[in-house]
């Protein structure tokens, strides 16, 4: 299968980033608030809060990115559909959310690196989709958290720290491990992204999740 590019959208784009790299963030590396962004490319780690934080709402669009989150509180991700107006969120303004996450990698050192936060119940405000990803979630999947997140999650490999990624995170080498990463081969082609953060070539038909194609 080979996704198509993203179809032009009426609503003006906040935020484009391509090819970039945010970390070492005293707060998070990303936050959108009832924003539009788009990212393609594109590396977050060392980030002291979330590397990406969505609140409010907002349209999202992240594709072939990495979202690393090791040694601190703040997960990879965190996504929201409402601004909470008092300490117990009882009083809040909501706005619809619509993330689409392709060819992704969202993983850190804690079990958990996806927080979600819908406060309405409502699928039309909470649409949210990861195609292709590799994610690392376990309480998330609780009957009083997200159960259906697996249903929003196709095909994603849900791993943990006994699957090898990267080369060493520890020493922020976020390229893949050339030999046993589990993010080889696990994305599917999208026209007009045809390079990585470094430049290097995608493969054509089985390319890597994350923002890095493995070097042979």
């Amino acid at each position: 299968e080979v996704l198509e590019p993203l179809p032009d959208r009426v609503e003006a784009v906040d935020l484009t980033l391509r090819s970039s790299q945010i970390y070492n963030t005293a707060s998070s590396g990303l936050i959108g608030i009832h924003a539009t962004i788009n990212a393609e490319n594109c590396l977050f780690y060392g980030n002291t809060g979330y590397s990406i934080q969505l609140e409010y709402g907002g349209t999202y669009n992240f594709t072939y990115c990495t979202a690393a989150s090791y040694g601190v509180n703040g997960e990879a991700l965190r996504m929201g559909n409402a601004l909470c107006l008092d300490d117990l969120c009882s009083a809040y303004v909501a706005y619809p959310l619509k993330a689409l996450f392709r060819n992704c990698i969202i993983f850190g050192s804690h079990a958990d690196q996806i927080t979600l936060f819908d406060r309405v119940d409502d699928p039309a405000m909470f649409d949210y989709q990861l195609k292709n990803c590799v994610v690392r979630v376990r309480d998330l999947l609780n009957d009083n958290q997200y159960p259906d997140f697996p249903d929003h999650c196709q095909p994603c490999i849900n791993t943990d720290n006994q699957d090898t990624i990267f080369i060493d995170p520890n020493k922020n080498l976020y390229r893949l491990d050339t030999l046993h990463s589990i993010a080889n081969r696990f994305a599917v082609p999208i026209p007009g992204i045809d390079k990585d953060l470094d430049g290097k070539m995608r493969d054509a038909i089985t390319p890597d999740a994350g923002c890095y194609e493995i070097e042979f």
